[in-house]
């Protein structure tokens, strides 16, 4: 058994990671671990719609005896429809079953007993599903394939489809652990877990097909991976533009009728236009930073400097308030206070003075937010959240949205997610229902800066903002995905509501109306102006909308079943979605049979709908099973998660399950090396014990993965050691900046750039500093100081900006506004990762001339790290 206190790569609750080491003597030998080999996604992009399958390759080497189980908790997107699951076991290929969970775990389990080959998959939150795969033996290859569908996020004129390929752990409030949302973790973490990831997509309809987070090979409409294969460490995004015959318009609309079901199921595409009419408004912004654990490095200083930009950015008509969470909330005032430039300093000093950290208590922190008192007059109300979102309690959070948006003087709920591997489906969801926008960011500093990141998505915030936009179809009874309809009168017609927006963001809405009466027609409202009316499109009909709609509902009535209502507010909850809840019950007195009551009410529902939509649930699951009789299992084993790009590798402890993950969350550690270990299955060094002491093989990889307390076997297994070897430099993560008892802090050698006055003539384009050696490091902050001290950021050209090359010197991995630095005191953080000699460049861009006689004396500073 692993003593999770010794070896890193183990789990607290038992679970080791099998690794094969071909040559144990040869301590550099590669890392090959097993069962899961690779995993592909393919498939086909059309227009925003992607109807795609994940390939999940399974084998053992030719040398081994050994029969064995696998289990991997891996991700899916949160908005996808899965729509079914084949596995091939060799040469056989069996269509999984979908089944209620209990039922299917049963037959999994009784296979398992009798040597028979089968599969498990059950999804533990919307975003993260558990495979279970017994029978792996040598010589015969397993493939998992996962059919689903998605829809593509609006990427400026084009789309972007966003891949997850790890999960973070997420942090779990006590009473929550046991939802099933709280299961929604890695059963292991590694920087290298030994599998990649592959992809071959057919983007059709497509130009201009890119990447932020993967290199790409693009041959005509086919898309690749360039270097074939990719550690599963951070989410892979895809963007394309539409071809300029097929640019967006104001509205569009994809319609797929469905007779044995009598709706028109529909798809719409709002872009909202740049109206004249759309103007600067006073805004009341409610600003929440996540200063949890998991934060902990550059997301936190690219989020503090964020909000540092964006209050210097607000008016004196505008009014904030500023609250900092982790396992409490800290706010800066007990009100929302007027931008002015006084208290905007006392706000960025608050925000540098508090440094304490801890948990992930988001929902908490949002409930304080949309509790605020509200500034009278003001006509446009948000809250913006900066967070990794890594926490587990969705329905809760997200049922704080759906109150908000029944009052007239609502807030809108926009999310700004940082992280390589974000959990995306609760701010995207949380966006949608708080009637705002959500974009994500990577915190890897092998990808573009953050804070430049952060920089441009700011800009839109200082856009116009056009409110109160809603699409119209001429329908009662209409229902969309996420959010609130109301009934137009005189109708007949239907009022999805969209929200405030700047102007020109366009978004998707998803819905159903019924099927008879007049051909369907929409039209987009901004108040009472109409900025777009089509009828629906039959040639863009597309069988995909239906599952997409069914996952939707199929998602909120889980969000419903762990957002802790019961009684009459159970009722309503369910009346939004259009159910029936009559038999709901009483209001209980006690909270667990208020709990237990309610819980039960919606878990038949869900069974229901998830079973009639043909999409799991987390009460339904994917089973199949081989009728040929095989072998008992002699091991389980747990395949690992890539530790996302930009964390610190965790230092695994002693506490289990919930709090395990709680602790991790709050306090991430940083590893310089760990051990990695074989276990030899014999038979003598099962994972399980029945009841009477004696050792067994049935380990039972379906019981809750906090309750797991696996007793060491009696006879002990066999180990071999060896130190793992060190992870690639690319997807190498520095070490927390924190000095350690006993240890000397990090090297730094700063670049220092000294500019003389007229020094560089003309000024714009003119190149700062230019290196092509040095070694491997990170560009950790860049601070800018003038000669003559009394110039002040109100006497600079806005548009002046430093451009920061790194490698590619046709593309600036940051952006930096002078007049944005000047403001927060001469220094804004980066995190930009520089290779061995690879070039870096400073240069500055001045495109109104304001130093066409030349740049004036200035010291630029970049902190370097090794």
């Amino acid at each position: 058994m692993l003593n999770s206190q010794t070896f890193y790569n183990s789990r607290p609750d038992g679970f080791g990671v099998l690794e094969v080491a071909s040559d144990p003597s040869a301590p550099d030998a590669p890392r090959k671990f097993v069962p899961l080999m690779r995993t592909a996604l393919t498939g086909t992009v059309t227009g925003p719609l992607a109807t795609l399958t994940l390939a999940q390759n399974f084998a053992l080497p030719d040398q081994s005896t050994d029969i064995l189980e696998a289990l991997y908790r891996f991700p899916l997107p949160g908005d996808a429809a899965v729509t079914g699951v084949r596995v091939r076991f060799g040469d056989v290929e069996i269509r999984t079953t979908l089944k209620a969970r209990e039922a299917a775990e049963t037959d999994y389990k009784e296979a398992k007993r009798a040597g028979r080959q089968a599969a498990l998959v059950t999804r533990e939150s919307p975003d993260v599903f558990t495979l279970a795969v017994a029978g792996i033996r040598a010589g015969q290859d397993i493939v998992v394939q996962t059919d689903y569908v998605q829809v593509a996020k609006v990427e400026g004129a084009g789309w972007a489809l966003r891949v997850p390929l790890t999960t973070a752990p997420r942090y779990v409030r006590a009473d929550e652990a046991d939802s099933r949302h709280a299961d929604g973790q890695p059963l292991a973490v590694l920087r290298d877990p030994g599998h990649r990831f592959a992809l071959d997509l057919t983007v059709r309809e497509a130009e201009r097909i890119a990447s932020p987070t993967h290199a790409l090979a693009v041959e005509g409409d086919r898309v690749r991976l360039r270097e074939g294969e990719a550690l599963p460490d951070r989410d892979c995004v895809i963007s394309w533009g539409a071809k300029t015959e097929d640019a967006q318009p104001a509205l569009r609309t994809w319609v797929h009728a469905d007779p044995a079901t009598e709706k028109a199921y529909f798809l719409a595409l709002c872009a909202p236009p740049k109206f004249a009419s759309a103007k600067k408004i006073p805004r009341e912004v409610v600003l929440l930073v996540d200063h949890s654990g998991s934060m902990r490095g550059a997301k936190w200083e690219a989020a503090d400097w964020a909000v540092e930009r964006f209050l210097a950015g607000m008016s004196e008509h505008d009014s904030f308030a500023l609250g900092l969470f982790h396992d409490t909330t800290k706010w800066f005032a007990e009100r929302p206070r007027k931008a002015t430039p006084d208290v905007v300093r006392e706000a960025v000093a608050f925000l540098k003075t508090n440094h304490d950290s801890g948990g992930t208590e988001l929902g908490v922190a949002l409930e304080q937010a949309l509790d605020r008192a509200r500034v009278a007059d003001t006509p446009s109300r948000h809250v913006l959240i900066l967070t990794d979102a890594e926490v587990s309690d969705a329905g809760r959070v997200l049922r704080l949205a759906d109150l908000e948006s029944e009052k007239p003087n609502r807030r809108r709920v926009s999310v700004l997610c940082i992280d390589a591997a974000p959990n995306a489906a609760l701010a995207s969801e949380l966006a949608e229902r708080g009637g705002g926008v959500s974009r994500f960011l990577t915190s890897s500093p092998d990808e573009d800066d953050v804070t430049t990141a952060l920089d441009e998505v700011l800009a839109d915030w200082s856009a116009p903002v056009l409110t109160g936009l809603t699409l119209e179809v001429n329908r009662v009874r209409a229902e969309a995905t996420g959010r609130t309809v109301a009934l137009v009168v005189p109708g007949p017609a239907s009022a999805v509501d969209i929200g405030d927006l700047p102007a020109g963001r366009p978004v998707w809405v998803v819905g159903r109306v019924p099927l008879d009466g007049d051909p369907l027609s929409f039209r987009l409202r901004t108040g009472a102006e109409v900025a777009a009316e089509v009828r629906a499109d039959a040639g863009r009909a597309t069988s995909g909308l239906k599952a997409l709609f069914g996952a939707d509902r199929v998602r909120r009535l889980e969000y419903v079943m762990t957002g802790g209502t019961s009684g009459d507010k159970l009722r309503a909850e369910l009346a939004r979605l259009s159910y029936d809840a009559a038999d709901v019950g009483e209001e209980k007195v006690f909270a667990e049979n208020a709990r237990d009551t309610a819980t039960k009410y919606v878990r038949e529902l869900l069974v229901r709908e998830s079973l009639a939509a043909g999409v799991p649930s987390s009460e339904t699951a994917f089973v199949a099973v081989r009728t040929e009789a095989g072998q008992p299992v002699t091991g389980t084993v747990a395949v690992a998660n890539g530790l996302p790009a930009g964390w610190s590798e965790p230092r695994f402890g002693s506490a289990g399950g919930a709090a395990f993950f709680s602790a991790l969350m709050a306090s991430p550690s940083s590893v310089a090396s760990v051990d990695s270990m074989l276990m030899d299955f014999d038979g003598s060094d099962d994972l399980d014990n029945d009841d009477d002491g004696n050792t067994t093989t049935d380990f039972d990889p379906l019981e809750r993965q906090r309750g797991i307390n696996v007793p060491i076997p009696p006879a002990a297994p066999k180990f071999l050691y060896r130190k793992a070897a060190p992870p690639p430099p690319s997807v190498k993560v520095p070490a927390p900046q924190v000095p350690r008892p006993g240890k000397a802090p990090p090297l730094s050698r700063d670049i220092r750039v000294n500019v003389k006055a007229g020094q560089h003539v003309p000024a714009d384009g003119v190149v700062l500093y230019d290196s092509a050696t040095g070694g491997e490091g990170q560009l950790t902050f860049l601070a800018v100081t003038f000669g003559d001290k009394a110039l002040t950021a109100d006497q600079l050209d806005p548009e002046l900006t430093l451009l920061l090359f790194v490698g590619d010197l046709a593309s600036p991995r940051a952006r930096v506004k002078l007049v944005d630095v000047l403001r927060q005191g001469g220094r804004r953080p980066l995190n930009v990762r520089r290779a061995a000699n690879q070039p870096v460049r400073l240069a500055l861009e001045d495109p109104a001339g304001a130093w066409t006689s030349g740049v004036p004396a200035l010291e630029i500073v970049l902190g370097w790290k090794d």
